[in-house]
């Protein structure tokens, strides 16, 4: 995409100054007036925006935006009449001092930065836990990239038995335990494969037109679960965001005659989950299938939750319950896909059995900090050292002992 600008300032530059477009437009004063500031205006608008992000904590508003670009060009043009044009007219030893020492200046205030002074006004090593956990989202780091049957996914492990993890970012997520256990256990692990695509179910049916490229995608997933060579297969996704709530894709149901609506209770819900019980059925008669279940997930999990007041002001961590409570419909969904699972011959793997109790769901790790990436994702230090409920899809069932 940066050809085009970049072609078309070469266009303009070979058009010559009677070029229609340089003649006519470019020459308006107004232009003219643009071009004289672009630079400092390019210095000011990115920290200006970036700033703006970073105190509010999330992509700044369009109000807030369009305030910015205005003292963007307010500020360029100010330092152009005050600093480059001073700078072209007095070309002196006196200007090439003042230069010089204000580079020093730079130099020697970021050094003192990098030495670590002065001291941070935001000192909480706990600010540092919650940096490191909205950083910790390389799910897929250190596993292998490879072809399936044509198809692109991710590979940990070299066992015979062959395992394959189908589904959206939920099924991702679990990749660092895959990897940890093909480190610890090479001699057990199976060579597992995962072959996802994002904000796409693994049902057969449900269809979402603004992601054009889940239904394709879904397509190759199923048919290389069906594959003979594959031992096991693992069906996982966000069921929590495409069955309990609004989410931010329409999804619907067809059948072949209707379309109906799932998001926020929609009628198509009982469809889809009719179309998830006949496939993992259908596998089942096949092969070893896992249904894995959804972690709980909602605002409460976020880990901007734990902090409080702000970087214009004073920054704290919040002194957290290390649970939350499981929303309801969570807890409803958790049951029915159990009893899928068990009306399908498949085998439920229930991250929610394992992170909640009573109604409580985990949300840090031992050291306090968050155990999700973001408000439903869990982070892959977690999966990595303590999702130990998945190891039952991954390594190898042990051999019968002799003489049973």
């Amino acid at each position: 995409w940066a050809l085009l600008p970049v072609l078309g300032a070469a266009s303009c530059i070979a058009a010559g100054p009677q070029g229609v477009l340089n003649r006519y437009l470019l020459s308006n004063p107004l232009m003219v007036g643009i071009g004289l500031i672009s630079y400092p205006l390019y210095l000011w608008h990115w920290p200006l925006l970036s700033y703006a992000r970073i105190v509010q904590g999330a992509a700044p508003s369009a109000a807030l935006s369009a305030a910015m670009v205005a003292a963007s060009v307010a500020l360029a043009w100010l330092t152009y009449r005050t600093v480059e044009r001073a700078v072209r007219v007095r070309t002196g030893p006196a200007t090439l001092r003042v230069l010089g020492g204000s580079a020093i200046a730079v130099i020697a205030v970021a050094v003192a930065v990098q030495l670590g002074l002065p001291a941070p006004r935001h000192d909480d090593p706990m600010l540092q836990t919650l940096s490191n956990a909205s950083s910790d989202g390389e799910y897929y780091a250190g596993l292998a990239s490879e072809t399936l049957d044509g198809n692109f996914v991710r590979r940990a492990g070299e066992g015979a038995r062959k395992v394959l993890v189908i589904g959206d970012s939920h099924i991702s997520q679990y990749a660092p335990r895959a990897r940890a256990l093909a480190q610890r256990s090479p001699e057990t692990m199976s060579t597992t494969y995962f072959f996802e695509y994002p904000a796409c179910a693994p049902v057969p049916g449900m269809m979402v037109p603004i992601n054009p490229g889940c239904a394709p995608r879904r397509a190759q997933m199923l048919e290389a679960a069906f594959d003979p060579k594959i031992d096991a297969v693992v069906v996982g996704a966000c069921w929590n965001c495409y069955f309990t709530g609004n989410f931010y894709m329409p999804y619907v149901f067809e059948d072949g005659t209707s379309v109906l609506p799932i998001n926020d209770g929609g009628p198509g819900i009982e469809p889809a989950l009719a179309s998830l019980q006949k496939l993992l059925g259908e596998l089942a008669r096949h092969k070893k299938v896992y249904l894995l279940l959804d972690n709980p997930m909602g605002s409460d999990f976020e880990p901007g939750r734990m902090i409080s007041g702000s970087r214009l002001g004073t920054l704290s961590v919040l002194a957290m319950a290390g649970t939350a409570v499981q929303p309801p419909g969570q807890a409803r969904l958790n049951e029915r896909l159990l009893a899928i699972a068990a009306a399908s011959g498949a085998e439920p793997i229930d991250a929610a059995g394992r992170l909640c109790r009573e109604g409580r769901c985990l949300r840090t790790m031992p050291d306090g900090g968050p155990a999700y990436l973001d408000n439903n994702h869990l982070r892959p230090a977690y999966i990595r050292d303590h999702a130990s409920y998945v190891d039952t899809a991954f390594l190898a069932p042990a051999p019968p002992r002799a003489g049973n």
